[in-house]
């Protein structure tokens, strides 16, 4: 295009080049003007910065470019030799490439910081926090990997070799950092399947429970009822049997076992339990709490008292209604015997 225009130009080879290349950084000057102060105008009137932003990113690639294409008129313009005008391409080409690879890459960063940032807002857990930033440095590797295999192209230097070498470090790489791969793949897996959110309290295969304070990369770390951190690699943790509290929902029931001595009045002993588990506060009325006559033992009535508990943490409402019935059968004048046995003696 550039050329068609400058076809009417003086019939000196050295003028019109230099006028190409005047005109190119004219046209790079205005078109970066437009970027700067014209294009904001219309971005504003959108709903999201993004364009905003994308169109402030453009604006000096854009100047670049232009000026890259009148440098090559130009000195295509001059008629140069076949074998420099070789080298001019190639020269061209590959500085295109690299300006092309790094404004990729800050879009593909823009993109990921601004839409990813949004989706990881919407998530309780902090594992998309640090898979963005990561996500942000794979994309921009990507992209340089893909400019400089084409620049390799460009110049026909055998990409072979080193896509062999490239794969043999990557093994020795994989195989060296296992655990680390297998830690993050792993907190991927918990991150996509959710079977635990931060803040749910967790009891894991081998015992421990705990609430969970975070989802990292590499770790997941669960508060203890001792009050002390554990740190359990992901890898682990998504292969195992996970028992959470929270799940499908908050509450929680709570079994409660009432022994009385043989010859108390088992209707009385129901009502007595039922009336104390429903004064309790912290016992929900629905469902509603109930007695069972459970079973008829060794040297007492045993009687099993069922309800539910808004939460997990029911060592604070057991506590209370253990206290609560004790007290009230002590004064309904209700034993509760001891364990007995009964041993015979051969002389």
């Amino acid at each position: 295009m550039l050329e068609q225009f400058f076809q009417y130009l003086p019939e000196s080879t050295y003028v019109a080049a230099l006028l190409i290349l005047i005109f190119s950084f004219i046209l790079a000057e205005v078109v970066s003007y437009l970027f700067k102060n014209f294009l904001p105008k219309i971005t504003s009137r959108t709903k999201t910065d993004f364009d905003d932003k994308l169109a402030a990113m453009l604006r000096k690639p854009v100047f670049y470019t232009i000026i890259l294409a009148g440098i090559y008129t130009c000195i295509k313009y001059l008629g140069l030799g076949l074998s420099i005008a070789t080298i001019v391409d190639n020269t061209v080409l590959t500085i295109l490439i690299i300006i092309v690879s790094f404004t990729a890459a800050k879009i593909v960063k823009l993109f990921i910081e601004n839409y990813g940032k949004k989706i990881a807002d919407r998530t309780e857990s902090d594992l998309d926090d640090h898979l963005l930033p990561l996500l942000e440095n794979l994309s921009e590797l990507f992209v340089y990997f893909i400019g400089i295999m084409f620049i390799l192209r460009i110049w026909n230097i055998d990409i072979t070799p080193l896509l062999a070498s490239a794969g043999i470090a990557g093994f020795a790489i994989a195989f060296a950092a296992k655990d680390t791969i297998a830690n993050f793949f792993g907190g991927m897996s918990i991150f996509f399947d959710k079977p635990f959110r931060i803040g749910d309290r967790i009891q894991l295969e081998s015992g421990e429970q705990g609430h969970v304070l975070k989802i990292g990369v590499r770790t997941t770390r669960i508060k203890t009822f001792d009050n002390t951190e554990l740190s359990i690699p992901n890898s682990v943790i998504a292969n195992s049997r996970v028992i959470n509290w929270n799940a499908p929902e908050a509450r929680t029931k709570v079994k409660i076992t009432v022994s009385v001595a043989y010859g108390s009045d088992v209707d009385k002993v129901k009502e007595i339990i039922l009336d104390e588990a429903k004064k309790c506060k912290d016992v929900l009325d629905e469902p509603e709490p109930n007695v069972y006559f459970k079973e008829m033992g060794e040297s007492s009535l045993n009687f099993l008292l069922v309800c539910w508990a808004p939460s997990p943490s029911t060592f604070s409402i057991k506590d209370k209604l253990n206290t609560a019935i004790y007290k009230r059968l002590a004064k309904e004048g209700i034993e509760i015997p001891f364990p007995t046995r009964t041993i015979y003696i051969k002389k």
